[in-house]
């Protein structure tokens, strides 16, 4: 090639390069920013509407972000080529032992072809189920803002369980009397020891919300949701069967950080 010829060749790809990964940077910007995923659509916007850009979505966009990045490679890979004879004389004059040359330039491509493959190579770690994350940081926030949202599959499932458990549940006026006959047929020193254990056991479900346990066993909610781990930001009118889905604790240890708070 001509070096007139190569000179111009080396400018369009120079040229072509920098628009590229300006492009690069622009739809990564877009699909971060613009484009957003399903939890943070629901915090912005109340539920998960479909965002698109030109008709495409984040998916599309991530496409093109794929194909332009590769589009890139093959541009560099024509930029070392036509400077090929430059960067082999730069080289050998940064570093003049032959020997420490030939590794250096070993182990560099060693590490380019390693992350090249890097996407074959790497698995993701499957984690728990993400389901309904979105609509429960939504429900969270529009409890503070007043709006309502329509309660997830998730929910609907859940109140129809607390509702038929409830309907199973023994009367109260049974339960009294099987208590008063258990009492009944035992020595006093036993059963002053049965209400000693029952004034340590709570009765705690998961349809109670964070503000009836603080009025039932007058504690703050403030300092349970923190012995619980959960932020202070999570509405006092939840039940805990939701935020359970959310943050991991147990009935047990809402009951243990109750009895902690009233100092038992």
């Amino acid at each position: 090639m001509k070096p007139a010829i190569r000179q111009k060749t080396n400018i369009i790809i120079d040229i072509a390069m920098f628009i590229v990964m300006i492009l690069l940077a622009i739809i990564g910007v877009v699909i971060r920013y613009s484009l957003i995923q399903g939890s943070e659509r629901w915090i912005k916007y109340g539920q998960n509407v479909e965002l698109t850009i030109w008709g495409m979505d984040r998916h599309e966009w991530g496409l093109i972000h794929l194909i332009v990045g590769i589009f890139l490679i093959g541009l560099l890979v024509l930029h070392l080529v036509f400077h090929w004879k430059q960067i082999v004389s730069m080289i050998k004059k940064l570093i003049p032992d032959v020997k420490n040359r030939t590794a250096a330039v070993t182990i560099t491509l060693g590490f380019c072809i390693l992350i090249l493959f890097s996407p074959l190579i790497i698995t993701p770690k499957i984690g728990d189920p993400i389901y309904g994350k979105g609509q429960r940081l939504s429900r969270n926030n529009s409890s503070h803002s007043g709006n309502v949202l329509p309660p997830s599959v998730n929910d609907v499932a859940e109140e129809i369980n607390i509702a038929v458990k409830e309907k199973q549940m023994i009367s109260n006026k049974e339960v009294n009397s099987v208590e008063q006959e258990v009492e009944n047929s035992l020595p006093e020193q036993q059963v002053n020891e049965v209400h000693s254990i029952e004034e340590h056991t709570l009765n705690i479900r998961g349809f109670h919300t964070f503000s009836q346990l603080a009025d039932e066993y007058n504690i703050s909610t403030k300092e349970l949701k923190k012995l619980l781990g959960i932020p202070a930001s999570v509405s006092n009118n939840e039940r805990l069967g939701r935020v359970r889905r959310t943050y991991d604790f147990t009935m047990s240890d809402v009951e243990a950080a109750i009895l902690k708070l009233q100092g038992k």
